[in-house]
């Protein structure tokens, strides 16, 4: 991971709305983290002139629930081909507060029920990005 690339403001964005999705303070999440507030605070506001290194980007990903492509995504980086969405599913659903907001909301009651819909989702942008690939490689071999 190149550390001194990428959106910094973006990825400041992205940690403080994971932080209040997840309801804690800057000083829980650097705790977590196992960095100092002030260390997190400058990422946060975007007066850090570099992204964290490899093992403080994985410790925030971890404290904030959200993957390190998540994390990456949001500070601009591209990962993979067709990820993106899946990742931002399950990252901004499963295992996070909007998810009780969502099965409290539609009168949910069983978990599994919110994971299986995601799931669904996930496989069918799989099957439209396959064919949008099948397409695009069509289009090629006629050129």
């Amino acid at each position: 991971m190149e550390q001194r690339m990428g959106n910094i403001m973006a990825f400041a964005q992205f940690l403080e709305e994971r932080r209040r999705l997840l309801g804690l303070t800057q000083r829980e999440i650097a705790k977590n983290a196992g960095i100092l507030q002030s260390t997190y605070n400058k990422y946060a506001t975007g007066n850090a002139s570099y992204l964290p290194d490899p093992d403080t980007f994985a410790k925030l990903a971890e404290a904030l629930k959200t993957s390190q492509d998540a994390m990456l995504m949001a500070a601009g980086y591209k990962i993979g081909v067709g990820n993106d969405f899946n990742i931002a599913v399950r990252d901004f659903i499963i295992d996070t507060p909007l998810m009780d907001i969502i099965m409290t909301k539609y009168n949910i009651e069983n978990r599994r029920f919110v994971e299986g819909i995601v799931e669904l989702v996930e496989s069918q942008v799989e099957i439209q990005q396959q064919r949008g690939s099948s397409t695009h490689r069509a289009v090629r071999d006629e050129e």
